[in-house]
């Protein structure tokens, strides 16, 4: 389902990713709670994360830390910090919608999410590597007339990446860059992360 959409892309870069959904004896279901709040959300983290219940010294370099909530204090889809945790509103539109597939909603809701935890950010790429413009642009998937070039609907087409709100729930990749005038090279910049967190 959901979990193999993920895993595929990331073994085409060679990037061998393991989700632990229980099945290496990390994940596990937590409390229902219609809304997950970010304090309860941070304490969740905290716990696991720190107490080595799931983290261990092993773990914490390598590993990031999801939830699957219902819906979460946003009202988005999700929300991902820049280090090694992030949070899925399972319940959100955009990963569960009404028309549409749940599995394909899930799978590119989390890779939106991890990548920004493996370093891709929203912003002018001259303040380095992992900022791009197309990334969360809120206008990206904002139909427009054809003319108007500059507008990101337009000037974010060929960036084919789930962290293209345009693509979110459709391409469930990031962008290799070979797409065109405004495109952008994901999967060079989450080597840097990668390659950070080795070292």
């Amino acid at each position: 389902g959901a979990q193999n959409k993920v895993i595929r892309p990331f073994g085409k870069h060679d990037i061998a990713l393991h989700i632990d959904d229980g099945c290496m004896g990390g994940g596990e279901s937590i409390k229902h709670t219609e809304t997950l709040s970010e304090d309860e959300f941070n304490d969740l983290f905290d716990k696991k994360y720190n107490t080595n219940e799931g983290f261990t010294q092993s773990r914490k370099k390598i590993f990031h830390y999801c939830i699957f909530a219902d819906n979460i204090w946003t009202g988005r889809s999700g929300k991902s910090y820049s280090s090694n945790k992030f949070v899925v509103a399972d319940g959100h539109s955009v990963v569960n919608p009404i028309i549409g597939s749940h599995v394909k909603g899930q799978a590119g809701s989390f890779m939106h999410e991890l990548g920004h935890s493996l370093g891709l950010f929203e912003g002018s790429e001259s303040k380095g590597p992992g900022y791009f413009p197309g990334i969360d642009n809120d206008k990206s998937d904002d139909w427009t007339w054809p003319w108007n070039t500059d507008h990101p609907y337009h000037k974010y087409k060929n960036y084919k990446s789930c962290m293209n709100y345009r693509y979110q729930t459709e391409i469930i990749d990031y962008s290799d860059g070979n797409h065109g005038s405004g495109d952008h090279d994901d999967w060079s910049d989450i080597m840097i992360t990668i390659k950070n967190i080795r070292s």
